[in-house]
């Protein structure tokens, strides 16, 4: 199984989505998984959230699988929360964003 780690950079943003849905279609393509590098995205914004959850979809129907490489930060996390995605987590949710420790 090869895995590619694809670093998202403090620019993943509306302005930047289309590039980075790119990024992560070629890379489904190439590898059996995809593990995303959040550590230097600072200003990721819903749609960013949106490519990723649509990407953790995919997986689910035999794409990429597509892990985080650390789980999500506080603002991250904030994010994830006024977005609406933490209302209803289930458990593979929390395994995704927060490994398996939801914040407190």
């Amino acid at each position: 199984m090869t895995t590619m780690t694809l670093v998202l950079n403090d620019d993943a943003c509306l302005k930047t989505v289309g590039d980075i849905a790119d990024r992560l279609r070629d890379a489904a393509s190439e590898h059996d998984s995809i593990c995303l590098d959040l550590a230097t995205a600072g200003n990721i914004d819903l749609s960013i959230l949106q490519l990723i959850e649509s990407a953790r979809r995919n997986a689910a129907d035999g794409g990429a699988a597509v892990t985080l490489a650390q789980p999500a930060s506080p603002a991250l996390a904030a994010l994830l929360d006024r977005a609406g995605f933490l209302a209803a987590a289930s458990p593979a949710d929390i395994t995704f964003w927060f490994h398996g420790e939801l914040p407190q």
